[in-house]
């Protein structure tokens, strides 16, 4: 009779086991019996004892795991476990274990946080235990569920964030980080998060352009996306990089542009810029670009080179081009004031007067070579200068006019052959050779001409007398003509 009773009853559940030990708690989980007696199982009775003292005696109902809590540290308990129908319960299972002793594992870690959750990303970040045990901390253990499947379950150095990838949009994930040491890892620290959607954040940008390159900055610009996700845009996300490191991380207002400063000449650089709304930033637009080498003398437009040896040599350049300038003006003035003085020498102060007149544009010069040598003569003259009266008269008569140095340093240097040339053709070559003299030497005076040929009378000397049109006096009597363009010349 007492046989066909305990045949009503469950077999002992099989395979107890502790699991998850620490100092303050531990875990338990076990295997239905082979026989459940002639009624299905409806739950277990789990009775925990320390030093024969029952200290917890509970039923549930028909699961396989118990998490039990409250222990103290360094403790040795005895646990069993039986199943039951509706005939009551059967024949234990038991087993003991040993919580650890407080010091020995660390505590939790704190202030668990998940940040930067976009629809297939998140990062979490954790504060280390106050209590480390007994040993200083070695790292951390992460575990990752989703629908209480274990998904990732890592250990990490001694760190406070873990980037984690590959999520699903719009699904919810539980974390748990442990701190450990030489002898384990300690408790848990568990938090829950949820993905976004992926049509919560913004597309990437479109058309990001690189503009204003120079050797030290750059200009970005780009448009908005076309999706800005179930939000308004409320920013973007910069980041600029050098040789594959991050040099710039920054996010900025709602504006399409950004100017980048304190590059360096001759670089490639990778740019990145993504549109972000209040659930975050979507995916990020790149580009390239290189930057310019450094001018010499300086830079582009609008840019300002602080490179001392382009200052320099700018400085330099400068006060070259001056000194020249001033050193052909300088010559210029003196060549003008032999003029003046060689003519004052020759033919008188009067007649200078006239001539410095004439040159300066106040008598026109074909006017006075008609009025002289006649109006053939003067039409000739006019012909052979190809128009060289503005010539003469715009670089030595006004030595400061509109005319370069150049320009002017040419006129003086190939007016001799032009001199050379009508006085011959108009005097014949004596008299041109002698006037070829004065004109190439306007310091020489008609004394060492003199003094060079015994034949006084037959040398001519210049003069010019007003309202006369003899140029040459060679007696009181006679007179030949000289072209007036030797003047001009000296």
């Amino acid at each position: 009779m007492i046989f066909f009773f305990l045949a009503l009853l469950p077999d002992k559940p099989s395979k107890l086991t502790v699991i998850n030990i620490t100092s303050e708690s531990a875990g338990i989980s076990w295997e239905d019996p082979a026989n459940g007696g002639n009624n299905g199982l409806t739950g277990f009775r789990i009775k925990l004892m320390k030093s024969n003292t029952v200290i917890l005696n509970t039923t549930i109902d028909k699961v396989n795991k118990y998490e039990i809590d409250n222990l103290t540290p360094n403790t040795t308990y005895k646990i069993s476990v039986a199943a039951g129908n509706q005939k009551g319960f059967g024949e234990e299972t038991i087993t003991s274990f040993t919580t650890f002793g407080k010091a020995l594992l660390p505590d939790k870690p704190s202030k668990l946080t998940v940040i930067s959750i976009t629809s297939e990303s998140a990062g979490i970040s954790w504060e280390d235990p106050a209590n480390g045990g007994n040993n200083n901390l070695t790292g951390f253990w992460i575990k990752l569920s989703k629908d209480n499947t274990l998904i990732l379950n890592i250990t990490i150095n001694k760190v406070n964030k873990y980037e984690i990838d590959n999520l699903t949009p719009n699904t919810t994930y539980e974390i748990s980080v442990a701190a450990g040491n030489q002898k384990g890892f300690g408790e848990e620290t568990i938090t829950s998060f949820t993905t976004f959607g992926k049509a919560l954040l913004p597309d990437k940008p479109s058309k990001l352009t690189v503009i204003s390159i120079t050797s030290e900055s750059a200009g970005i610009s780009w448009e908005d996306p076309a999706n800005g996700g179930n939000n308004d845009l409320t920013g973007f996300w910069i980041k600029l990089t050098k040789n594959n490191t991050l040099i710039l991380n920054t996010t900025i207002d709602k504006v399409n542009k950004y100017k980048i400063h304190n590059l360096n000449s001759n670089t490639t650089y990778e740019i990145f810029v993504a549109a972000g709304n209040q659930n975050g930033f979507g995916e990020g637009i790149i580009t390239s670009f290189r930057t310019t080498s450094i001018s010499t003398l300086g830079k582009s437009t609008g840019d300002t080179d602080d490179s001392s040896d382009g200052y320099i040599a700018g400085v330099v350049t400068l006060a070259v081009v001056v000194n020249v300038v001033l050193a052909t003006l300088a010559y210029i003035i003196y060549r003008y004031r032999q003029l003046k003085s060689a003519i004052a020498d020759y033919l008188g102060e009067e007649t200078s007067a006239q001539i410095t007149t004439m040159l300066k544009g106040k008598q026109p010069l074909k006017s006075v070579i008609a009025d002289n040598l006649g109006e053939e003569t003067s039409a000739q003259i006019t012909a052979l200068l190809n128009n060289g009266e503005e010539r003469l008269k715009s670089a030595i008569a006004d030595n400061l006019g509109e005319e370069t140095s150049a320009q002017v340093t040419a006129l003086l240097n190939n007016g001799e052959e032009r001199l050379k040339s009508i006085i011959a053709d108009n005097l014949g070559e004596e008299p041109s050779t002698d006037v070829t003299v004065l004109a190439d030497n306007g310091r020489k005076v008609s004394k060492d001409i003199n003094d060079n040929n015994p034949v006084q009378k037959q040398v001519p000397k210049v003069l010019f007398k007003k309202g006369q049109h003899c140029l040459i006096h060679k007696d009181d009597d006679h007179c030949e003509k000289v072209e007036l363009l030797d003047i001009g010349y000296v």
